[in-house]
C-alpha cells in the first residue's frame, strides 16, 4: 500500500489529502489561482460591480415591434391557391390554403399531409427528421396557420428572425432586447426601474401595465387567470407592446 495514490487514513488522493497524513503541494499555479480568486470576490463582496462600466445598448438591441398578426393578410393571392390545388389534388385543400410560398419545395405538401394524418389519428408527439434544405420552417409555419394555436420555437436569435422574416409572424423576445423608456438613459428592461426598485417602494411606469384601469390607458391583454391587464397610457413599453401582441395572436414565435 505504500506506493498507492490515496491517503489510507482520508481515502482522499495523496496530494489533495485532508487528515494531514501528507502534505498537499498548493504551491502550484492552479491552487495559487483558485486561493487569488477567491481572496479577490471576498474582499469586494456585494460591492463587486460598483466601479461597472456603463451599459451600453447597441441599436440592434431595440428591436421592432411588429403590428398584431392576421393570418387572413398573409394568404396567398386565390389565383394562386386554385393553381396549387389543381397541381397537387391529393393533398388537403386545408394544407394549400394554408402554405406561404407560391411554389413548394418537392416533398414539402406531402410531409405536411403526413404529419396532418398522424396528428388527426390523435399522436401528439410527432418528430421530423429531414435534410437542409427540405423548408422545415415552411412546414412548421402551415401547420401553425392550420390549427391557429401553436408555439415555435427556436435555437438562436438567427433562426427566430428567419422565421419572422420569411412568414411575417410576431416574435417574443427577453427584456434585455429592448431600451427602457422610463430611465431614459442607456439600459435595457431587464435592468430598468420596474426590475430593481424594491417591492416595498411606491412604483409607477407611465409606460407600463397594470391591474387598475386608467383614463388613458386601453386593454392589454387578459393574463392566465383570465383578469384584464391595462396599459397605464398610450405610450406602452416596448417589451409589453410585444407580449401583448404575443398573447393576442394564437402563434407564438420564442427562443428556447
Amino acid at each position: 500500500m505504500s506506493d498507492s495514490l490515496f491517503c489510507p487514513n482520508c481515502g482522499m488522493l495523496k496530494k489533495n489529502c485532508v487528515c494531514g497524513k501528507y502534505v498537499a503541494d498548493r504551491t502550484k499555479k492552479p491552487y495559487q489561482k483558485k486561493a487569488n480568486n477567491k481572496a479577490k470576490n471576498t474582499a469586494k463582496g456585494l460591492y463587486q460591480y460598483e466601479n461597472r462600466k456603463p451599459i451600453t445598448v447597441s441599436e440592434e438591441l431595440d428591436v421592432p415591434i411588429a403590428e398584431v398578426y392576421d393570418i387572413a393578410e398573409h394568404d396567398l393571392p386565390q389565383e394562386v391557391i386554385d393553381r396549387l390545388k389543381e397541381e397537387y389534388p391529393e393533398i388537403p385543400e386545408q394544407i394549400i390554403e394554408n402554405f406561404p410560398f407560391e411554389k413548394p419545395r418537392e416533398g414539402q405538401l406531402e410531409i405536411i399531409a403526413d404529419i396532418e394524418e398522424a396528428i388527426s389519428k390523435g399522436y401528439k408527439y410527432i418528430i421530423l427528421e429531414a435534410g437542409t434544405g427540405t423548408g422545415k420552417s415552411a412546414i412548421a409555419s402551415t401547420l401553425a396557420r392550420m390549427y391557429e394555436s401553436a408555439y415555435i420555437l427556436t435555437m438562436t436569435k438567427q433562426l427566430q428572425k428567419q422565421y419572422a422574416d420569411e412568414f411575417d409572424f410576431p416574435l417574443v423576445k427577453g427584456r434585455g432586447n429592448f431600451d427602457c423608456l422610463k430611465d431614459g438613459f442607456e439600459v435595457t428592461c431587464d435592468m430598468g426601474a420596474c426590475k430593481t426598485a424594491p417591492k416595498s417602494a411606491k412604483f409607477f411606469c407611465p409606460y407600463g401595465i397594470s391591474k387598475n384601469p386608467t383614463l388613458t390607458g386601453d386593454l392589454a391583454f387578459q393574463d392566465s387567470f383570465g383578469s384584464d391587464v391595462f396599459f397605464q397610457t398610450n405610450d406602452h413599453c416596448k417589451y409589453w407592446q410585444q407580449k401583448e401582441n404575443e398573447i393576442n395572436y394564437p402563434n407564438t414565435l420564442m427562443i428556447y
